[in-house]
């Protein structure tokens, strides 16, 4: 039986041991006032509603934000960067085999989206140890101060095989929806485990 642990900040994080996760972390950005506005409004309607348990009072939330990230003409955009994307992609690498399997991520402007599976340490942990250290390097690379990474991260359970099919999909093709490239493999950041195919969009989150 796996050792499941359960937290709060301001989204809910269910964290077995040796858990599968789709997880997003984002750049520290100040949202337009209107953006927050909206984005919050969907967060606590959503919260508030009893018949929306769990990830899918969520849903909603995830995806505006991730399309409003996508498509933002403003705010930090320190990952396209080719320095702080390759060494992102180094820590990510390091971590594969050690932390967990590493089935594919995609390196945005401003956030990143990765599937993991069989995470040998909770993965709040995982991500403190990955979202410190690249801060702190990214920082020295960018010869700046302060904050990098946004405190909250988004992770989601996948459950079987279809929910990894999807995650995977929905991971490399962000840059594709961003009107960035016409295929994934055109885009510079992403990787894909060869054991693992890409499957067809659709309107899940």
């Amino acid at each position: 039986m796996k050792t499941t642990i359960i937290y709060r900040r301001k989204l809910p994080h269910i964290q077995p041991l040796n858990g599968d996760f789709f997880v997003t972390f984002r750049l520290k950005i100040q949202l337009p006032e209107d953006i927050a506005d909206k984005l919050n409004k969907i967060y606590q309607g959503n919260k508030n509603n009893p018949s929306n348990p769990g990830w899918g009072a969520y849903s909603e939330y995830f995806r505006e934000y991730d399309s409003f990230l996508d498509f933002i003409k403003s705010g930090p955009k320190y990952l396209s960067d080719k320095k702080i994307a390759n060494m992102i992609i180094e820590s990510l690498h390091f971590r594969n085999g050690r932390e967990y399997e590493l089935v594919c991520y995609t390196i945005m402007s401003n956030h990143v989206h990765m599937v993991v599976l069989n995470t040998s340490k909770y993965l709040f942990k995982i991500m403190h140890s990955l979202k410190r250290y690249t801060a702190f390097e990214a920082n020295r690379l960018l010869n700046r101060e302060g904050s990098f990474w946004q405190r909250e991260y988004t992770d989601r359970i996948i459950r079987n095989e279809e929910d990894l099919v999807y995650h995977i999909d929905y991971t490399l093709n962000n840059p594709v929806k961003a009107n960035l490239v016409k295929h994934w493999k055109d885009w510079s950041y992403s990787y894909l485990d060869d054991k693992y195919k890409v499957g067809p969009i659709d309107n899940r989150t």
